[in-house]
């Protein structure tokens, strides 16, 4: 996932992750837990977590260029994460899922390694958002899936395997794995100081926000009915 590993802005979102997950679990500050970082790119959002945490980074490759030496950095090789079962309490996954090949397994691995208690945040371009976040051309990402990933390769000389859901489409994919998703998306726009957006506007508490936003954020526990 070289071509979209970034490193703008990164503490910014590091603050907005805290923020929704330290609001999850109730607590005031994220401290002493375990924690995995898929997908950890350039490192800086892991380092900013480790800390006050043991903080694990896994990706394809490594990229990290944060000069920490505070992370343990996995090189994921397949689909199963070398981790063992209720390994963790918190995994992150900040706009990966959508270039995992195989959405479900893949979060189904997740709910493996995390513990009973644990939780998942997720961030997720929707596809409903009229201007496309690879390209920045509108309406592109709604051509088939195989012409748009073919498009987007030329444009970014990258190689992922691109798959864009829109809402309806991931909250039914975090059903299948075995989470009970919990949206933050619209508590986010509403409170953009609180949750470290960004953003110098707060929008409506307006639920069906989440359907046209440009980026869901979810967290996801364990369904302990499964």
């Amino acid at each position: 996932m070289r071509s979209f590993a970034v490193s703008q802005k990164r503490e910014i979102k590091a603050c907005k992750i805290e923020a929704v997950i330290c609001d999850a679990m109730q607590t005031e500050e994220l401290s002493n837990c375990l924690i995995l970082a898929i997908g950890s790119g350039s490192g800086h959002i892991a380092t900013h977590f480790a800390k006050n945490n043991a903080v694990t980074a896994a990706d394809v490759e490594n990229q990290l260029c944060t000069g920490e030496a505070v992370l343990n950095f996995v090189q994921l090789t397949d689909r199963h994460l070398p981790f063992q079962d209720a390994s963790f309490d918190i995994v992150i996954l900040n706009h990966v899922l959508t270039y995992v090949p195989d959405q479900l397994y893949t979060l189904v691995e997740f709910r493996r390694v995390l513990k009973p208690e644990g939780l998942c945040y997720v961030s997720m371009p929707n596809r409903l958002f009229p201007i496309d976040p690879h390209s920045k051309i509108p309406a592109i990402h709604y051509l088939p899936r195989h012409l748009y990933v073919k498009i987007i390769r030329q444009l970014t000389g990258g190689n992922e395997e691109i798959c864009m859901r829109n809402y309806a489409e991931m909250i039914e994919l975090f059903n299948s794995a075995g989470f009970v998703p919990h949206d933050y998306t619209v508590e986010v726009l509403s409170n953009p100081l609180r949750y470290h957006s960004g953003v110098r506007f707060r929008l409506p508490k307006w639920h069906r926000l989440s359907l046209i936003s440009p980026t869901n954020i979810f967290i996801l526990k364990k369904n302990k009915v499964q």
